[in-house]
């Protein structure tokens, strides 16, 4: 579903404020009212506040000096959080729309352009109560301040809109206001709540540039004035970005279009692109003016481009290099490039080298000691695939087990391969390579220059010092798939920078055990959750079994091959409980609407069936409906108007229309179902007003109390035309669980009445 996002100008009112700290004196900031975490080595990360010898107001500043380890493979961060002393209080920002500070750089970050300030809010709307000092039960509201750290000394002011969104981006400047990224926390609801925030925090966060990790940076900042204030709120300025790719080098599946993805939307679902003249594919995206974004072009939905490190049109976080689009401020025609390169026109294909290895120490059983290794596969001459006549030979020149040979092959060709030990009748060609296979054999796109390969280990997806984790997951107590059959089960760990779309779980023998392979490296620790659909239904781990602040799961990589025994999705046991199943209605007026031909729908991910969504009828006045059974659990949807088979067309329901009852990252309505047979209110489509109430008594659904559905109640009670369970709600007219004369005496005053 669409996200719309608004960059926001900030212009001053003279108007009331409320001061959340001042930093006057020293007992406004005693060694309790900061909490710190950090990353790596407490003795290379470290926050140390006290009175700054300089104030913007006169009255008192603090001074914070800090450092940040760059100890993990994304950077690392050192961290000041303050809670709300009182356990029954919070903070009520609800009369205002902006917050700000005064800082002031008294030693910028000791390394310039690697280091940013992160502002949080702790948002606990959703806790039973206010007594919340954990930030794994706190939703984790971020803005984020970029290049702040490196301005010369001197007073500056800070606001930040207090709007939020759910946009997993990290790519948003404060001028956004917050952002749940959901690496933190709770997702929640999705909303900023101003009415109930318990906290804030100060994060220094410090970015892993190449042949930096380690290292740390540090500064010294003084903060003064924090408090919420109004100003007025401006949207911003949109433009047409239009990009465009070369994709001649490439192939292309006439099934799956190339397509683009990036940080306006949160790297949530990716654009298809068009074909036009000379293999050039484009798109045009409305975009905010003034805003810098990441991106990268893909060969069919998130099979993305693999860009190099350092390239001049790229910019690496760790493990992701995408392209950058500096911001525009009118509408934009980008050249073409080349796909996976930063070059306007693609490469003339041209023989380089291609250099093959093969590990056999991993003392493989089929592996033969007596014989030699050999290469097979689609680019041999004159027979492809030939072990009989000329296979490759490959050489252990140095007697170290890993054998290599170097073939030159057509830059930007498709190849598949094998490795085998002996040759001729003798062979024994690779088999045990499934996780690591195309149509059961190895392979790859030759690059444009000459390349070394890797070497794995012969027969085996693995390679020196990794191994192979079958992950499983037990669905039995979920509705899993989605309309689109792209909404399946997923994995996010330590391994994929949590990444909910990357690895997907399949279950091929269908008995609701989803499993998937990946390769690790031993002895190092991971943390991972499942997932049903992606980002979308990111498992809730019990305290029991979670780890950390964040509760996820936590494994040690052994050093051998393992199957993980089966857990049950969002739970402890490896068994789970059977699904309770509920008949709900779902209703929508389109009075007013000019209704598509193809019909209306309610869409949303997994049971909700996907973008194409569950038909609902017209009942003859333009109210749609449908009954279906879904299993108990939490949905989002929205209604469309029209039937389409992708998330990215038309027919939605506006989110700005939702704002008042939207739930999560697009202002989703929200369906839980925890009853046998729930019917919902008829709501107008495109808003948040209840267009009719539930009829009761209107058996029939017909949209009228009439004869007709005393009728079907008094047939119900001498048995001769049983009520089904919607049907039973409705005629329970007076709501005591049962339907008897009583109700139909109920309805009868009500007709007579009219």
């Amino acid at each position: 579903m669409k996200k719309y996002i608004f960059l926001i100008f900030i212009i001053p009112l003279l108007s009331q404020d409320l001061i959340i700290n001042s930093f006057d004196v020293e007992s406004d900031f005693d060694s309790e009212y900061f909490q710190l975490d950090l990353t790596g080595d407490s003795s290379i990360g470290y926050a140390n506040y006290g009175p700054a010898n300089a104030s913007y107001d006169g009255n008192g500043a603090i001074e914070i000096e800090y450092s940040a380890h760059n100890s993990e493979n994304w950077g690392g961060f050192t961290k000041l959080s303050h809670f709300h002393p009182d356990p029954d209080s919070v903070y009520d920002f609800s009369g205002f729309n902006t917050i700000s500070f005064w800082f002031y750089n008294d030693a910028p970050a000791s390394q310039f352009d690697r280091m940013d300030l992160r502002f949080v809010l702790f948002d606990i709307s959703t806790s039973p109560d206010n007594n919340v000092y954990s930030e794994s039960q706190v939703e984790y509201f971020y803005s984020f301040h970029f290049d702040m750290l490196d301005i010369e000394p001197g007073w500056n002011k800070v606001e930040i809109p207090l709007t939020g969104t759910n946009v997993p981006d990290q790519a948003l400047p404060y001028t956004f206001g917050f952002n749940n990224t959901l690496w933190n926390g709770i997702a929640g609801d999705g909303n900023l709540d101003l009415d109930a925030i318990k906290g804030f925090a100060l994060e220094f966060f410090v970015n892993n540039p190449a042949g930096a990790s380690g290292d740390s940076v540090n500064g010294v900042i003084l903060l003064d004035e924090l408090k919420v204030e109004n100003t007025v709120i401006e949207g911003p300025e949109e433009v047409n970005v239009t990009f465009q790719v070369d994709m001649s080098n490439e192939n292309i599946n006439p099934a799956c279009a190339p397509s683009i993805g990036g940080g306006w939307n949160g790297w949530q679902w990716t654009y298809t692109l068009e074909e036009g003249q000379d293999n050039i594919w484009s798109t045009t995206i409305m975009l905010n003016a003034g805003v810098e974004y990441e991106y990268k072009f893909g060969n069919c939905g998130w099979t993305l481009e693999e860009l190099e490190p350092g390239a001049e049109c790229t910019n690496t976080v760790g493990i992701y290099t995408n392209r950058v689009l500096e911001a525009v401020s009118q509408d934009t025609v980008l050249d073409p490039v080349c796909f996976g390169t930063c070059e306007q026109e693609c490469a003339t294909p041209e023989l380089v080298n291609v250099t093959f290895q093969i590990d056999t120490n991993n003392n493989d059983l089929n592996f033969d000691p007596m014989c030699d290794m050999f290469l097979i596969g689609t680019f041999q001459s004159p027979f492809p695939w030939d072990i009989d006549l000329f296979p490759i030979n490959l050489e252990d020149s140095d007697d170290d087990g890993v054998w290599n040979t170097t073939v030159s092959i057509l830059s930007g060709t498709y190849i598949e391969y094998k490795f085998a030990n002996c040759e001729g009748s003798d062979a024994f060609l690779e088999e045990n390579i499934d996780n690591c296979s195309s149509n059961g054999n190895r392979y790859m796109t030759v690059p444009y220059e000459d390349i070394i390969l890797e070497a794995p280990y012969f027969n085996s997806c693995n390679s020196d010092g990794n191994v192979t984790i079958t992950f499983q997951v037990d669905m039995s107590n979920q509705e899993t798939g989605g309309g689109d059959g792209a909404c399946g089960v997923h994995i996010g760990g330590t391994f994929n920078y949590f990444d909910w779309w990357v690895d997907e779980l399949t279950d091929d023998d269908s008995d609701g055990v989803w499993s998937t392979d990946i390769i690790l490296e031993s002895g190092s620790q991971i943390e991972y959750k499942f997932a049903n659909c992606g980002s979308f239904g990111i498992e809730s781990v019990p305290e029991d079994c979670g780890y950390g602040d964040d509760l996820n799961r936590v494994f040690t990589v052994p050093s051998q091959d393992a199957v993980l025994n089966p857990v049950c999705f969002g739970g402890c046991s490896e068994v789970c409980g059977d699904l309770s199943y509920s008949d709900v209605t779902i209703s929508v007026d389109m009075n007013g609407v000019e209704t598509a031909s193809t019909g209306v729908f309610a869409s949303g991910p997994g049971a909700m069936q996907g973008p194409s969504g569950i038909p609902l009828s017209n009942n003859g006045n333009d109210i749609w409906m449908a009954t279906v059974s879904l299993p108990y659990g939490e949905y989002t949807y929205k209604f469309r108007n029209g039937y389409y088979e992708d998330w990215d067309s038309d027919g939605w329901e506006e989110e700005i229309q939702l704002e008042d009852c939207g739930y999560g990252a697009f202002n989703d309505r929200l369906l839980v179902v925890d009853e046998p047979v729930i019917i919902m209110d008829t709501f107008c489509f495109d808003s948040c007003n209840i267009c009719s109430e539930i009829l009761m008594g209107d058996v029939n659904q017909d949209g009228s109390l009439d004869v007709l559905d005393i009728v079907s109640i008094v047939n119900h009670i001498i048995g001769s035309a049983i009520l089904d369970n919607v049907e039973f709600s409705y005629a329970d007219y007076n709501s005591d669980s049962y339907v008897d004369v009583l109700d139909i005496v109920g309805m009868v005053n009500s007709i007579l009445s009219e």
